[in-house]
């Protein structure tokens, strides 16, 4: 009696492969791809719609969300591209297009780099197959010499017959428009990989300095990684920076509304002091140094004046009130003091800011009115980089009043390979759009190849664009061939 056969056990690793493969196709599809892209579309629209919070204080976000603000941060929707699941739709974005490219790519590229012959009989089998009947006078050596010249005067490259093909030909150009979306689809895929490691490595900071100050990165007024430091790949700048001056430009018609503000700085080693570097940030032109950004983002008025009293320069600060305005003091002797009150454009509404100085005699304020009056030449009013002017025999100029500026800093060390990757999904785009052209061509014989010479000359076409230019192309080289081809 025969053995019964042993159940053959499947390996335990088969389902685990299964698996993969299913994975594997899940996420190079193109479907998967799309869906992720118009994901992350959405997201950017959230994140450009919903106020961040490295933009705009929270106290704001809070009045203007109300009671849905706890629920709206916990989503992520006031840190849009810096949050986890954003970061989650970016790698998953990234894989779909590392795994896609491997599956969609490779026909392009084996379409590049196979060079393959066909015979007369096999390109008679393609359905968009055509032909031209010849002469058998001349030989097939001359037939193919003739259309190899027509071809490459028309830009083709050529692939001459083998002993295996002997009769046959290949020819193609624009080879760079199938290597197009090769070039794209890297592109796309280190756009993401900078992306994702930019989100590990950011910071941003906001600081608001008047001229003359200086600080480090990390004392700003606000100081934010882009994740949580266990999982921050980035580093913090030890070098310290300073503002040396704040320039406020305004329009000529609306002199309340500024054009332009610029603040200098300079970049200051912390150890010896010794200035690193220096630079302007206004507008629309950051200031860089060390892979950080510089922003101007805003100014304030401060209590501090610039004034020469007796051609000597002086900041004078008027933290002081007297009867609700600010003002500053300046002892002219034992017996006399200087009262300076600022008037300001964006405190006072006034076309530019001024200066009024009041004379104070053996403690007697000389000549102060509501309304600051010049009565009895007891008030010097004077106008901001405008003439100097006597009061009590002391020479005064208000120079300009001192703001402060509002600085924010972004480290991105992404950057530049953002701008590589960027630069190379462009030229992939570009090139995509050469089209791609490819013929075989075959001399037939009704007896076979090498029985008898051949009468008739077939040829089988592939484009995947102007398709029409192409056989223009190809019109031109059969009219170039001898007349016994026709």
């Amino acid at each position: 009696m025969p053995k019964p056969k042993a159940r053959l056990s499947h390996p335990i690793w088969l389902p685990w492969l299964r698996l993969f493969k299913q994975g594997y196709r899940l996420f190079a599809s193109m479907e998967l791809a799309i869906v992720l892209l118009i994901a992350l579309a959405l997201a950017c629209i959230v994140g450009s719609l919903m106020p961040q919070e490295s933009l705009v204080n929270l106290a704001d976000i809070q009045r203007q969300f109300g009671n849905a603000t706890p629920y709206l941060k916990a989503m992520g929707f006031f840190n849009v591209f810096y949050s986890t699941w954003f970061f989650s739709l970016e790698a998953l974005f990234f894989v779909s297009i590392v795994l896609g490219s491997f599956r969609w790519l490779r026909p392009a590229w084996r379409s590049i780099t196979l060079k393959t012959l066909m015979n007369a009989t096999h390109i008679q089998s393609c359905s968009t197959a055509r032909n031209i009947s010849i002469s058998p006078a001349v030989a097939p050596p001359e037939t193919l010499a003739t259309l190899t010249l027509a071809l490459k005067q028309e830009g083709f490259s050529i692939t001459p017959s083998s002993p295996k093909h002997p009769w046959s030909l290949y020819a193609q150009r624009g080879w760079l428009g199938r290597v197009g979306p090769m070039i794209t689809h890297l592109g796309i895929a280190l756009t993401l990989l900078a992306g994702l490691y930019g989100a590990f490595s950011n910071f941003t900071a906001q600081a608001t300095l008047k001229p003359n100050e200086s600080l480090y990165i990390s004392e700003a007024d606000s100081f934010q990684t882009s994740t949580n430091p266990p999982y921050w790949l980035g580093r913090i700048p030890e070098w310290k920076f300073k503002v040396t001056d704040f320039d406020i430009e305004f329009q000529q018609k609306s002199p309340l509304i500024p054009k332009q503000f610029t603040s200098t700085l300079q970049i200051l080693d912390p150890l010896t002091g010794e200035m690193l570097a220096e630079g302007q940030s206004s507008v629309n032109h950051p200031f860089v140094y060390d892979g950080v950004t510089f922003y101007q983002a805003q100014f304030s008025p401060t209590t501090l004046h610039d004034v020469w009293i007796d051609r000597v320069p002086l900041r004078m600060d008027a933290s002081q009130t007297l009867a609700g305005r600010p003002y500053a003091v300046h002892p002219v002797n034992a017996t006399t003091r200087l009262f300076m009150f600022p008037l300001g454009r964006f405190t006072d509404g006034l076309p530019t800011n001024r200066l009024h100085v009041l004379l104070e005699r053996n403690g007697v304020l000389q000549g102060y009115q509501k309304g600051f009056s010049e009565a009895n030449n007891t008030i010097l009013s004077l106008e901001e980089g405008g003439k100097a002017g006597i009061l009590g025999g002391v020479s005064l100029q208000y120079k300009k009043a001192v703001m402060a500026t509002g600085l924010q800093m972004k480290y991105a060390p992404e950057t530049a390979f953002l701008y590589m990757s960027l630069l190379i999904l462009t030229l992939g785009c570009v090139l995509s759009f050469i089209p791609h052209h490819q013929v075989w061509f075959a001399l037939y014989s009704e007896e076979g190849e090498g029985k008898a010479p051949p009468t008739e000359l077939w040829w089988y076409t592939k484009a995947k664009k102007r398709h029409f230019a192409l056989e223009e192309a190809l019109t031109r080289c059969l009219a170039k061939m001898p007349r016994a081809l026709r």
